[in-house]
């Protein structure tokens, strides 16, 4: 069968390559022998009528989209326009957001199926059940439309043999995005134009209130070898000169990121690397940060959320802050650039324990520092607890509050959120160190101008 695997074009700002969806297309390709493209009409900011032009040129049999909850509005205009094409090709979404809305996202008059948790093993058995009559409602990890409503059929169990997983490279085309303005990765201080993202890993243990749960709670590692495999290829073969690691935990074992270091080393790929998902910073140690830089990272993220001890539990981070001071020094001490993600608004917080994050940030040696705004996506424990329809929110950045669900007023809030940012940023000391670390060139300073805005917008933003 001809299979259509689309990316929708939507409001995100960047568009690093979809791995994901290059999973899904190997999978198909070496379990069912189908016909698999790859349309990224992100990436390509494809119009409606352009994508219905696409659409029209392969005529495929399938249609799978995957999207966000930040782009699922254009996700199901993507669909409508896909079924205004071919009204009877079935039409699946995948992907964080059906993950997330599970059934619900099937109230969607355009959208037949979905596939809801890891998709490689659901849309091959849906394939296989579309191509011979099979029965659906014996394939775990999917829901679809019945006479009486929809139907979701329970979890899959997680895949447990990640290195029999394989992006589809060759349909993904990873010299598509090598951009010159840095916009096909998430880590904003890239050095090298071609650069790519791989996962190593899948799945974290932890249970933060507002993370998505795509991978599940069981972390399940690739061996080094494989990873070591991968990056070499995608050297050899694009000539790719830096790569991010976007596991949720790369460092959850340091027995294992270490035998992945080493790999690399032993291998010579002499390689340029970022974590921009972050490192849980409170089980780092020495050994682990040498190894870091002798192997090429050259930036890391690290997550402590908030500094109040009683929102460290309440949000479920349970993170040893005095530890993870310690392991910003480390990296700084090694010259590698260091950014905190922070965020404000969690249930009951108040406008002092949002000062507490801030003062922490401030006398952190993070050389960057992002202060976001809580959003409640659905399908996350937080929107749980707060009780909110998250299904009804217009989600746009973390940079914006779409509802307010702390003990502080809105005008406390967005106070706290431009105190941080300037506390943080106004210190000359801080700007002589990140500028010494980070890398000189175009699309950094094409980063950072725009960011001062945050420093001095007064207005609050919903």
């Amino acid at each position: 069968m001809k299979v259509l695997l689309l990316r929708p074009n939507s409001i995100m700002k960047v568009w690093p390559a979809p791995i994901g969806l290059g999973y899904l297309a190997e999978a198909l390709r070496t379990s069912r022998g189908d016909e698999v493209k790859i349309l990224d009409a992100r990436r390509w900011r494809l119009s409606d009528k352009r994508l219905a032009a696409e659409v029209r040129r392969f005529n495929p049999d399938v249609i799978g989209i995957s999207a966000l909850t930040l782009d699922s509005p254009d996700a199901s205009r993507s669909a409508a326009v896909v079924k205004s094409v071919l009204p009877g090709v079935p039409v699946i979404l995948g992907g964080p957001h059906a993950s997330a809305c599970g059934k619900a996202v099937l109230d969607d008059p355009s959208l037949d199926y979905a596939v809801i948790g890891e998709g490689e093993e659901t849309l091959v058995d849906l394939m296989n059940a579309l191509d011979g009559g099979g029965a659906l409602d014996a394939i775990p990890g999917l829901a679809f439309k019945t006479p009486d409503g929809p139907v979701y059929n329970g979890p899959r169990d997680m895949i447990q043999d990640v290195d029999a997983l394989n992006p589809a490279w060759d349909l993904i085309g990873p010299e598509n995005y090598f951009s010159r303005l840095g916009k096909h990765t998430q880590n904003r201080f890239i050095k090298h134009r071609k650069s790519l993202s791989v996962f190593t890993s899948r799945g974290c243990p932890y249970h933060c209130i507002f993370c998505h749960n795509v991978f599940g709670k069981q972390f399940r590692a690739r061996s080094p070898e494989a990873v070591t495999a991968e990056i070499a290829m995608l050297k050899d073969r694009y000539g790719v000169r830096e790569i991010e690691i976007l596991d949720d935990c790369f460092n959850l074992s340091k027995t294992r990121a270490a035998a992945i270091c080493e790999s690399i080393l032993d291998n010579r790929l002499n390689l340029d690397f970022s974590l921009p998902n972050g490192v849980r910073g409170d089980v780092m140690d020495e050994e682990l940060w040498d190894l870091f830089k002798e192997v090429g990272v050259f930036r890391v993220s690290f997550a402590p959320e908030v500094a109040s001890p009683r929102m460290q539990k309440l949000v479920r981070k349970n993170a040893d802050l005095d530890k993870m001071r310690q392991s910003i020094a480390m990296a700084a001490d090694r010259g590698i650039v260091s950014m905190g993600f922070f965020m404000m608004g969690f249930p009951t917080e108040t406008y002092e324990e949002m000062l507490m994050t801030a003062d922490y940030a401030a006398r952190s040696r993070l050389h960057f520092a992002l202060f976001m705004y809580l959003n409640p996506f659905p399908g996350t424990e937080v929107a749980r607890m707060a009780g909110t329809d998250a299904m009804d929110i217009r989600f746009k950045d973390y940079f914006h509050m779409p509802v307010n669900l702390s003990a502080a007023t809105d005008e406390e809030l967005h106070k706290a959120n431009k105190f941080a940012y300037r506390k943080f940023y106004m210190n000359p000391r801080r700007l002589a160190s990140a500028f010494k670390v980070m890398p000189k060139n175009q699309h950094t300073a094409m980063h950072l101008l725009p960011g001062f805005r945050l420093l001095f917008e007064d207005s609050v933003t919903f």
